[in-house]
């Protein structure tokens, strides 16, 4: 662990502990990480969202500084908090945008090794959501690890060190979500 890693550790533990100065020094020496995270979620939103990476990045901010019961452990906890909340608003973001509409048509996601997703123009957040639901219903360990490798960026040993899993076992679990994603978000 460096000393950047070491001090956003010291950071959060002192956030935790209800101490507001530490958010605000926290959120400099983290801002980089978390834009990166809203990028990547919205990239793979195709162009329907209206967010750009700051907004997300702020809406975020603002439903982590409410957390006031939370524990942090490490930056890569943090990471995994954050990219669930930043979901969760783009999620919430396409439902009221999509509620007067006509249901979402058919999806096809393509993941690859490398995290990147080939993703058709029509895709929906909400089906990608809704599915990520369904696998986290009677695999939860799957659908942590698809969200801090997919959505938080997350590498494996980031994984290895939030879930306390060997790297074996973060890697599997990988290719089952993968496996299982893939087939549920083909086309019928």
């Amino acid at each position: 662990m460096n000393a950047q890693d070491e001090d956003i550790d010291r950071l959060l533990a002192e956030w935790s502990a209800d101490s507001a100065e530490a958010l605000s020094a926290l959120m400099p020496k983290i801002y980089f990480e978390l834009k990166q995270c809203a990028r990547r979620q919205l990239r793979r939103e195709s162009t329907r969202s209206t967010f750009t990476p700051t907004e997300l990045v702020h809406e975020t901010y603002l439903k982590l500084a409410g957390q006031d019961r939370t524990i942090w452990q490490n930056r890569s906890q943090f990471l995994a908090v954050a990219a669930r909340l930043m979901r969760r608003i783009l999620v919430d973001h396409f439902r009221q945008r999509n509620a007067e509409k006509r249901p979402p048509r058919q999806l096809r996601v393509t993941f690859s090794p490398d995290l990147n997703v080939s993703v058709e123009e029509h895709l929906e957040a909400l089906a990608v959501n809704d599915a990520l639901s369904r696998l986290e219903s009677f695999a939860p360990h799957l659908a942590e690890v698809v969200e801090l490798r997919w959505f938080a960026g997350c590498g494996i040993a980031e994984i290895v060190q939030v879930t306390g899993r060997s790297e074996a076992t973060v890697k599997r679990r990988w290719k089952l979500a993968q496996a299982w994603l893939q087939k549920e978000l083909r086309p019928r």
